[in-house]
């Protein structure tokens, strides 16, 4: 895994998933930090056809310069969210991010997005193919019982009670 370096704000270098970030809230995260994770992975049109080779040689760059570090081993990261649902209630949430192998979705084990655009689908496409990175997780379910005991952490959070909001 790729990560920021310890010592960086969380809030002030992590942005929301770039499919929900509009104008106005990519303008406040650019404002919050010059290492905001916004400048690589929601390049704006404004800056021109070559904006995803940009945006891969910012992210190379900070890979570098050690703003981003790489994990010296393959990784799987755990993280927790809390948050409150439309209707007021409190939920929770525990996911993991890494690497694997998905099957095609012909074979019936994984189901597409069924709201992609074809921009959405042809911009991210164009910066994966210009950083050779995926910057934005890909969100999947299992209905599988007992994943959560799997992942349970056996050390304390390497970070721990921050919030992401573009307000």
């Amino acid at each position: 895994g790729i990560r920021y370096r310890s010592g960086l704000a969380p809030a002030d270098v992590t942005a929301p998933p770039y499919d929900v970030i509009d104008p106005d809230d990519r303008a406040a995260l650019v404002a919050r930090s010059d290492r905001n994770a916004v400048h690589f992975d929601l390049p704006v049109e404004a800056d021109g056809d070559d904006r995803y080779r940009r945006a891969a040689a910012l992210f190379d760059s900070w890979r570098a310069d050690g703003t981003l570090v790489t994990d010296p081993a393959p990784t799987f990261t755990v993280y927790r969210m809390a948050y409150t649902d439309d209707r007021g209630r409190d939920r929770r949430t525990l996911g993991v991010i890494g690497a694997l192998e998905l099957s095609r979705p012909d074979e019936g084990r994984i189901l597409p997005h069924e709201h992609t655009t074809r921009k959405a689908r042809t911009d991210r496409l164009d910066l994966l193919r210009a950083s050779c990175a995926n910057f934005s997780c890909v969100w999947m379910l299992s209905l599988a019982e007992g994943l959560t005991a799997l992942i349970e952490p056996d050390t304390p959070p390497e970070l721990d009670d921050y919030e992401v909001s573009c307000q």
